[in-house]
């Protein structure tokens, strides 16, 4: 909410908005569940005086151009999603099971900044998880997610992205130490790109940093197994359960 300005560089500042005023949602979910495995659900939901960032030309600007560009967020109108889920808990053998979750959403966003603006975006979501237990203490997993094109604030678009990540790891020291090696993003597509809609211009981005992580982990219990010790409820509990008896 600080109004005054950062400068991020020489066209774009950051500033607060003083003005904003609460977002309320309203939300209905069914969900439905068969045999403890698989989960499907159809939900809706509503917001009023939905919250975005906002991209705006400083009218006050002294720029010969006027595109110097303000970063700020405040409220822009409503927002209307229409969502889909399944998921799916399933051992495929004794040694491999697989959790899978799948999330479809169709947004409707409408809004006002310089001019009226409507946003419709069909998005997809896919995450699986594989897990191996095998023999002598060894096991892996093998896990990733998709996204297709997404967009939640009204002015910015994304691109498609995803990520496949691997672990392994091996019990030792009669199990009381586990060596573990993981990877994450091995195909480096967690960056993403997109594009922002201005005033008078587009702007086309892309966005990258190491996602890709290797890390190697050795952890050791040590100690005796503390065994649970059952704790009385005290004179006040014990008084209760004989009222409640009704002796």
């Amino acid at each position: 909410m600080n109004p005054f300005l950062v400068t991020l560089n020489k066209y774009t500042f950051e500033g607060g908005n003083p003005f904003i005023r609460p977002q309320y949602t309203w939300n209905v979910e069914l969900i439905h569940t068969f045999k403890q495995k698989l989960s499907t659900g159809i939900s809706y939901s509503y917001l009023k005086d939905y919250f975005s960032q906002i991209f705006i030309i400083d009218s006050n600007s002294s720029n010969v151009n006027k595109n110097i560009i303000i970063y700020t967020r405040g409220n822009v109108g409503t927002f209307h999603n229409l969502g889909l889920t399944a998921s799916l808990q399933q051992p495929i053998t004794k040694w491999w099971s697989l959790t899978a979750v799948a999330v479809f959403n169709h947004k409707v966003i409408e809004g006002f900044i310089w001019a009226p603006f409507k946003a419709t975006v069909d998005q997809l979501n896919i995450s699986l998880n594989n897990q191996f237990q095998f023999k002598k203490g060894w096991a892996a997993e093998i896990s990733g997610y998709y996204l297709s094109n997404s967009q939640i604030d009204l002015q910015e678009t994304l691109t498609p992205q995803g990520e496949i990540g691997f672990g392994i790891s091996k019990q030792i020291l009669k199990n009381k130490g586990t060596v573990r090696f993981n990877m994450r993003d091995i195909f480096y597509t967690q960056n993403y790109s997109g594009y922002s809609k201005f005033e008078n211009a587009d702007e086309p981005f892309e966005v990258k940093w190491d996602s890709r992580v290797a890390r190697l982990t050795f952890s050791w219990r040590f100690g005796k197994t503390m065994k649970p010790v059952k704790r009385s409820g005290g004179g006040a509990t014990e008084e209760t359960e004989r009222v409640g008896s009704g002796n």
